[in-house]
């Protein structure tokens, strides 16, 4: 995740806080959970289960990677850690995303859930436009003219996210 804080890149950053619901799920189903990340970014609130790896003192290239090979599934935004379960065959919830190209990168198991964009006059766009190469390719000075032309993301909320995180575990521990 990255901090909220630097409004020229908005499109990149995510609300930590949004993913809280669906940890709460994944806990109360008896999971555990690890926030991935580094420390420059907020501490994720204490809760039983969880581990705030971005803070934890044994933080290591290894276990970033033993982590990411183990475990379930993975809830990540764009950042550069998703790519190491995908390594693993660990399946993917792709949240946040601002852009389509990196949904042409995904499994069959991975669940895809972008950001909606949306006119400040209250349009959204298509999905023929957000998968149009002027959205797809998007580089930081794409975005700058997008914003500059009216068009903001919505950030998924937590609602959005814990829906995806229960379609994953009906996926991975379908009911009988």
């Amino acid at each position: 995740f990255r901090d909220n804080s630097n409004a020229s890149e908005n499109w990149r950053n995510a609300d930590l806080l949004s993913y809280v619901k669906a940890v709460k799920l994944v806990t109360r189903l008896g999971g555990h959970v690890f926030v991935m990340g580094d420390p420059s970014m907020k501490a994720f609130p204490k809760m039983e289960n969880v581990v705030d790896y971005a803070h934890h003192e044994l933080r290591s290239d290894f276990l970033d990677v033993y982590l990411a090979a183990t475990s379930k599934f993975c809830v990540a935004t764009a950042s550069g850690f998703l790519r190491v379960p995908r390594y693993f065959g660990v399946p993917v919830i792709f949240t946040n995303c601002t852009f389509a190209l990196p949904f042409y990168s995904l499994r069959k198991s991975d669940i895809y859930l972008p950001r909606l964009l949306k006119y400040k006059q209250g349009r959204l766009l298509t999905f023929k436009e957000f998968f149009g190469p002027k959205i797809a390719l998007l580089t930081t000075e794409v975005a700058k003219k997008l914003h500059q032309q009216g068009i903001d993301w919505i950030q998924n909320d937590e609602n959005d996210i814990c829906l995806a995180v229960e379609a994953m575990l009906e996926n991975l521990f379908p009911k009988e």
